[in-house]
């Protein structure tokens, strides 16, 4: 069924059919309240990791930006959900309820990393906004005009990093150390907002004088360059996300 000449099949799959993949697993794992389900979803999310071949290096750099905040979330729960005691007086307790409330609402934010990155490693920004547009298309005309701000404020991201790259760059060659203690790199960002507003506000003008000097009209549909088709292999893939998204809501239902 799946093209094995190729290096990942799931690279070359049609994104509107990544991007209900996301969808569903994203609802997976907030409708998910007990082990089972939970490990039905992070099980599928494994799989299309190893599909997509997505380096471990990468997972682990995302997991590792959310290890403070989940030790926080775990803290927070401990100390104000009710529930078995497990040691503390008075009014500071920590609590078993607590803790595993926080260890859940944390694997919970871990599993939406690691779906979301799977996602945007194997489909470019470029597929990502042929996928929504092809949505809109069969959708109402409000939509579209959405999609094309969407697609707008996702092409403003790599500039602004790109711009806020270059202003570090120029601070490290005025001898100006950004690195060492939080202190220098909040000094950093305060300075380096009002060049990088500007810089924004600077673009989108010319976005604008752009898209005016085009005429463009967003009641007018358009047909799009690059058509997309679903293939044999999306339909099967669709087919099995499905099946995993009905057993995990049966078993959400089923065992509370």
């Amino acid at each position: 069924m799946f093209n094995s000449g190729s290096l990942e099949w799931i690279h070359q799959c049609d994104p509107r059919f990544k991007l209900l993949v996301l969808f569903l697993v994203v609802i997976q794992i907030f409708v998910s309240r007990n082990t089972m389900a939970s490990s039905l979803t992070g099980l599928e999310i494994l799989t299309w990791m190893l599909i997509a071949k997505v380096p471990v290096r990468l997972l682990a750099k995302r997991l590792r930006s959310i290890l403070w905040f989940g030790l926080i979330l775990v803290g927070v729960n401990a100390l104000t959900q009710s529930g078995q005691v497990l040691f503390g007086e008075g009014t500071t307790i920590v609590t078993l309820e607590g803790i595993e409330r926080g260890v859940y609402l944390t694997l919970n934010i871990a599993l939406l990393i690691l779906a979301s990155s799977t996602f945007l490693y194997c489909t470019s920004m470029t597929e990502i906004l042929d996928a929504l547009e092809s949505a809109a298309a069969i959708g109402p005309k409000a939509v579209q005009p959405l999609t094309i701000i969407l697609s707008m404020t996702l092409s403003f991201s790599p500039m602004m990093v790109s711009a806020a790259q270059h202003l570090r760059k120029a601070h490290q060659a005025r001898g100006i150390d950004v690195d060492s203690g939080w202190l220098k790199k909040a000094r950093f960002v305060t300075a380096a907002a009002f060049p990088l507003f500007a810089h924004s506000f600077r673009s989108a003008q010319h976005l604008a004088m752009a898209v005016e000097a085009r005429c463009y009209d967003p009641d007018v549909r358009r047909t799009p360059f690059r058509r997309l088709r679903l293939g044999r292999d999306d339909l099967f893939g669709v087919g099995i996300a499905v099946l995993i998204f009905v057993i995990v809501i049966s078993v959400c239902l089923a065992v509370r």
